[in-house]
């Protein structure tokens, strides 16, 4: 299994696409249900399918009757190394449900660092959704460290009941910790009568947003992390590429690699180019070869300097 920046995609065409975005990336395409994975992550960052849906196809997390989003959570968390972290952008319904049970999974062996309460529609533009959203950030616990502020697990009344609501409940670590919380408390109308919000009000949310971030701790990361081999982890992603943050090799590109010859990246992967026998056949002769190795560089040379100039 490969351990550097693996990504989970259920379909394939958008497994397709995430391997020619993220070619450095080892995605893995597959249901994450019944994808087998080591527990040894040190960082786990996913935006889950809000889902009402109860996941089954798990034997480990059957009996707890998860919803779609939570299982995302809890397995994620379940794969950490001890002292690794995760983040995870989710509805409400994580963190406000009167059913506990995935909270209380989760803080079996994680602690809830921080959370931050976007009000509904922000993501009405983007994914065309008006839900409240929740970012949780959490920390795997190392053996033998005791459990931190478990308030997370319970709800507490913010709007009291009237004659024509009953009352409505939110997390109470959100009652404790306003200031991560943005805009204000309300009720909207649903398919189902009234039903909590946070209304979106006025004010600049990006702004707002960015000050609930720099308030949250950093410099927690307590984990042991393991060196990296590049060229290993990649799998044959070529050992003369760029580090991650430099790599960007598009579809039908040539690369070459010295322990495996002249490669094009094929489907997002690099696969070897045919060498054609003799003067018939298919593949590329000798000479052609030659020639595409001694472009690469001139080719990478050139991009450089015009990805200075869009600097300048």
């Amino acid at each position: 299994m490969c351990p550097l920046l693996p990504v989970s995609r259920l379909d394939p065409v958008t497994a397709r696409i995430a391997r020619l975005l993220q070619p450095v990336a080892c995605t893995i395409e597959g249901d994450f249900a019944r994808i087998d994975l080591p527990a040894h992550f040190d960082l786990a960052i996913g935006n889950p399918p809000f889902s009402d849906r109860t996941v089954r196809s798990d034997r480990a997390y059957r009996s707890m009757g998860l919803r779609l989003h939570d299982y995302f959570i809890a397995r994620s968390i379940d794969l950490l190394k001890p002292g690794a972290l995760a983040a995870f952008v989710t509805s409400s319904g994580t963190m406000d449900k009167a059913d506990a049970t995935a909270r209380e999974h989760i803080a079996r062996s994680a602690d809830l660092i921080a959370a931050l309460r976007l009000p509904e529609g922000s993501f009405r533009q983007d994914a065309g959704t008006d839900v409240v959203v929740d970012i949780l950030f959490f920390r795997k616990r190392k053996p033998g460290e005791s459990r931190s502020d478990a308030a997370w697990l319970d709800l507490t009344q913010v709007i009291p009941a009237s004659e024509d609501s009953e009352v409505f409940r939110v997390n109470r670590w959100f009652a404790d910790h306003p200031d991560h919380v943005l805009r204000r408390h309300g009720t909207t109308t649903g398919p189902f009568g009234e039903s909590y919000t946070r209304l979106r009000g006025d004010g600049d949310l990006e702004a707002d947003l960015n000050a609930a971030i720099l308030c949250l701790p950093d410099a927690i990361y307590d984990g042991e992390p393991e060196t990296i081999d590049f060229d290993l982890e990649r799998g044959g992603m070529l050992s003369d590429l760029a580090e991650p943050e430099d790599a960007h090799i598009r579809e039908g590109s040539f690369v070459f690699d010295p322990s495996k010859g002249l490669m094009q990246v094929l489907d997002g992967k690099p696969a070897p180019v045919p060498v054609r026998k003799g003067r018939s056949g298919e593949g590329f002769s000798e000479k052609q070869i030659n020639i595409v190795r001694k472009l690469i560089p001139v080719c990478d040379a050139a991009r450089a300097v015009l990805v200075l100039q869009l600097r300048m």
